[in-house]
């Protein structure tokens, strides 16, 4: 895998953390039991911690996946947030087990793993 290669992967994480980040928040503005909406904003600002730790990687911003953000936030408004946060749960397992057979997986820093679920 190339440095530019590798870069590229870096970033992809570093987006599909912010993408967690943005539905973890919009499901929050919309629970209303109030535990339930504070582990969804704590989840949330994990998230960002590990958007930063890849920012630390790659030097630059990078945008959430809108459609993305949109889908998860429409189904748990139509769905509920319980079935939303097991879809992405599920999604991101299938992720995981990808990034497990990336040949620069053990130089990535940290585990990155869904948290929404939790």
């Amino acid at each position: 895998m190339t440095n530019n290669e590798l870069m590229a992967l870096v970033k992809y994480f570093q987006r599909a953390e912010a993408t967690e980040r943005d539905i973890c928040l919009n499901i929050a503005r919309r629970v209303a039991d109030g535990q339930n909406k504070i582990t969804l904003l704590k989840l949330a600002a994990e998230e960002a911690r590990h958007y930063s730790k890849w920012k630390q990687h790659t030097g630059v911003d990078v945008k959430p996946f809108r459609s993305q953000v949109w889908f998860y936030t429409t189904i748990a408004a139509l769905l509920g947030y319980t079935f939303a946060i097991k879809q992405m749960e599920a999604r991101l397992n299938r992720f995981q087990n990808e990034k497990k057979h990336c040949p620069a997986g053990e130089k990535l820093p940290g585990d990155h793993r869904n948290q929404c679920s939790r």
